[in-house]
């Protein structure tokens, strides 16, 4: 395995690039009894911008929530953030992360904690599928564990629910947005 603790952040475009680069979080749960299920996203660019997102189904409804903000501050991170309506930290790397929310539908304030080491695609049995697809920098996935409160503010079942559930992350350093993906094109 290849990831080192350095990975949890963010990571600079190789010099020289030009187009677009990015660092790409994403977040999944699935609580059956909450009745919410989603994903959480992080798109930070070295293009000056980050994109904050969620696309949360919560009774059956979808909530989803996106903000775009200035970002220039690449590296290492005590709390990766849009100004307050998302948080991200990594409490400790690759076994223990917390996200909040705080937004008009709904806010929350979960814990991830890994279920699995990391898995890094350079660790592929055939080699790293990804590393044909553009300009890349590295990807790894985690299966998880995820705790915490859930706030639903709008919508006909608002009130506090407890999230206590299986999840996935994965983490992408990469120039992914910039063109189609090799099954798109």
């Amino acid at each position: 395995m290849t990831i080192s603790d350095n990975d949890e952040y963010l990571h600079p475009a190789p010099e020289g690039t030009e187009g677009l680069w990015s660092d790409n979080l994403w977040f999944s749960f699935v609580d059956r009894e909450a009745d919410i299920h989603g994903i959480n996203h992080m798109h930070v660019t070295n293009k000056g911008y980050a994109r904050f997102s969620t696309c949360l189904v919560i009774d059956g409804i979808p909530m989803p929530w996106a903000n775009k903000v200035p970002y220039h501050d690449i590296g290492k991170f005590d709390q990766l953030s849009d100004g307050g309506h998302m948080i991200y930290e990594v409490v400790k790397p690759q076994e223990e992360l917390r996200l909040q929310a705080d937004n008009e539908k709904y806010g929350y304030d979960v814990t991830f904690t890994g279920r699995f080491p990391v898995f890094d695609y350079e660790d592929c049995i055939h080699g790293n599928p990804l590393k044909a697809a553009g300009v890349y920098g590295g990807h790894y996935e985690q299966g998880l564990l995820c705790q915490g409160e859930f706030e639903v503010r709008a919508g006909p079942n608002q009130g506090r629910r407890e999230i206590n559930c299986y999840s996935h992350r994965d983490h992408s350093w990469c120039d992914r947005f910039t063109h189609g993906s090799p099954w798109e094109v």
